[in-house]
């Protein structure tokens, strides 16, 4: 794999405008990482749109919201923690295997949970309550996919640690390219189950390019539950964080569904596809900035941090924006040529959700600011907040007036966030101490 960043180094110099494309290259590499996943997505998602009934796209639309919340307790317990950990092995020549164990040992034991629960909510329809078929069938293509999907969202971050960008967007190249494999190859069986398995297949073939070019070692499950036993206090307070957060943003579809029913929740699926590559851009600059705000609070303090999380707010308010004014603009002409008179007449939410997630991809910024300053607590209490104010304002809109009412709740319900984020930012500031967040965590001590 040294190989293949030598190959792509070679390729951007022999460009025009070399060296800002050398300079560059890293956050390429993210965007074409992210940016390769988002129009999979959205190719995948216009295809079942078109080919299966408002049900089954309804249980791949739940099956994905559970999917982004088991995938966000992964991040809360194994991601997040590797990261600032990692921040802190680089500056003492540490590395270790032990994270990429933890990672899979945390993708099992979800596997386990989720079958369990998919088992619990089949005895429920079959004894009490038929009706909720749909959302069986989207826990038990979960119970595969996410566990999956977790394998392949560590190797990314993992190789963008070790610095091998354009390896780490290999793995969307794989992803990608199966998950629509199989869609396409499969799209006239009309069978959610067949397509929700692009995920699980896509996850799997993910994870490779992880595993050739850093390969962590044989297991030793000791050294991996000690090292996440030094983070367990921060990946609590996160992992307790992501509830809410998932409830008004990750998983919002389920409230959807379980508040609406499977018609709401899939056309909420195929209008909220049309924005995801704002969400995937999100990501992009998560990949680098994160790791980069970590590194900038160690060796420049709080001054530091604070420049690093407002040059990545400037980027995401320019990239995002851009992209979610289009969709304002154009939103009849794209919801028909994505998914042709399927879920046609709903630009007008399209546009009110557009809105909605140009604030969600700015509240970013604040949470790496939250997440670099281990400030867990608060992030909690500022994500229940926002959470019961989601719930209140979906439940009372999509009575009042449908999907559109859901539609403004969102956007809405985002714009509590935006503020209520910034005041936890100056909360966290005023909190601040270089000896709790530094040198207690290369001591080994958890910090909140």
């Amino acid at each position: 794999m040294a190989r293949f960043e030598a190959l792509v180094v070679d390729t951007l110099s022999r460009l025009p405008g070399s060296a800002r494309l050398l300079a560059a290259k890293d956050r390429l590499a993210s965007f074409a990482d992210q940016g390769l996943q988002g129009v999979a997505n959205i190719l995948m998602s216009a295809l079942l749109a078109r080919s299966l009934s408002h049900e089954q796209f309804a249980s791949i639309g739940v099956m994905l919201g559970v999917n982004y919340f088991a995938f966000g307790l992964h991040r809360a317990n194994v991601i997040l923690p590797f990261i600032v950990a990692a921040a802190e092995d680089e500056k003492h020549g540490r590395t270790s295997g032990a994270w990429w164990w933890a990672s899979t040992a945390f993708a099992g034991l979800s596997l386990v949970a989720l079958a369990l629960i998919t088992g619990a909510l089949a005895l429920v329809a079959t004894l009490w309550n038929p009706s909720i078929d749909w959302a069986v069938r989207a826990l038990a293509y979960a119970t595969f996919a996410a566990p999956a999907m977790m394998l392949a969202e560590f190797a990314r971050r993992w190789l963008y640690q070790a610095k091998l960008p354009a390896t780490a967007a290999l793995t969307s190249v794989l992803y990608s390219l199966s998950g629509l494999a199989v869609i396409i190859a499969t799209r006239g069986m009309h069978n959610g189950a067949i397509s929700a398995s692009a995920w699980t297949l896509g996850g799997v073939l993910g994870m490779l390019p992880g595993a050739i070019a850093l390969w962590p070692g044989m297991p030793d499950w000791r050294e991996s539950y000690r090292r996440w036993r030094t983070h367990a206090h921060f990946a609590f307070w996160q992992g307790m964080a992501h509830i809410p957060f998932a409830v008004y943003n990750s998983s919002l579809v389920v409230l959807v569904g379980a508040l609406a029913g499977p018609t709401a929740a899939a056309s909420f699926t195929a209008t909220r596809t049309l924005c995801n590559p704002a969400i995937s851009t999100v990501t992009a600059v998560d990949s680098l900035d994160k790791p980069r705000a970590a590194r900038a609070l160690v060796s420049g303090g709080l001054p530091g941090l604070r420049g690093s999380v407002n040059r990545t707010r400037l980027l995401l308010a320019t990239l995002t924006g851009a992209y979610l004014g289009l969709i304002v603009l154009f939103a009849g002409p794209v919801l028909k040529v994505a998914f042709g008179e399927a879920y046609a007449g709903h630009a007008q939410e399209v546009r009110v959700l557009a809105l909605g997630f140009f604030m969600m991809c700015l509240n970013l910024p604040s949470e790496t600011y939250l997440i670099v300053l281990r400030a867990g607590r608060l992030m909690f209490i500022g994500r229940m907040l926002t959470a019961v104010v989601s719930v209140a304002f979906i439940w009372w809109g999509s009575r009042q007036w449908g999907l559109m009412g859901t539609a403004g709740a969102i956007a809405a319900s985002q714009l509590f966030n935006l503020i209520n984020l910034r005041v936890s930012e100056a909360i966290a500031a005023r909190g601040y101490s270089p000896v709790r967040v530094g040198e207690a965590e290369a001591a080994g001590v958890a910090v909140s």
